[in-house]
């Protein structure tokens, strides 16, 4: 019984005698080639609304994605574990899997409406689409509370930034 994998790569000789006055030997060479090695590197996490595009590397005969797909790289866009098989030199074949997590993006968006006042105003607490940011800017404090009279007349960037792989930041003028 000849096993591929525990002889390993090369050109082997396997040879069967026959004993006795009228043996005989015969022998034949057997070719073993190497996989192909696929790397599809580690685990990604992307965020919501980019892509990762995959890549099994150029030179191979045959491209088989899962879920599917034939080409050389393959574009992800959701939260699954992606494979690929390859075929290389005298069809021998190689594969690799990943997992990709997708993880919704932030939104910083200012949905405070009045960006005019005067310096006597009252102070305002400014709003976002999405709390975990932090404000920044002149006149405003750290919870997003915005004095005019700290501020001082002129025009000022409100920033508010929420921080993370998938973080935001949107920024306003205030007068």
């Amino acid at each position: 019984l000849f096993t591929p994998q525990d002889a390993g790569v090369g050109v082997h000789t396997i040879t069967y005698t026959i004993s006795g006055e009228c043996g005989d030997s015969k022998s034949v060479q057997v070719s073993v080639f190497a996989n192909p090695v696929v790397n599809l590197g580690e685990d990604q996490t992307i965020c919501q609304g980019d892509e990762l595009i995959l890549d099994a590397g150029a030179g191979y005969s045959n491209y088989a994605w899962s879920p599917s797909g034939s080409q050389q790289t393959f574009t992800v866009t959701e939260t699954g574990i992606y494979a690929v098989t390859v075929t290389g030199e005298n069809n021998c074949t190689g594969s690799d899997n990943i997992f990709v997590s997708v993880i919704e993006s932030a939104d910083a968006s200012i949905t405070t409406v009045n960006l005019t006042y005067c310096n006597t105003d009252s102070p305002v607490l400014f709003s976002s689409l999405q709390a975990g940011g932090v404000w920044s800017g002149n006149g405003i404090s750290a919870i997003g509370l915005f004095d005019p009279s700290i501020a001082g007349a002129g025009t000022h960037t409100i920033t508010y930034t929420i921080a993370g792989n998938c973080g935001d930041e949107k920024s306003v003028q205030v007068t």
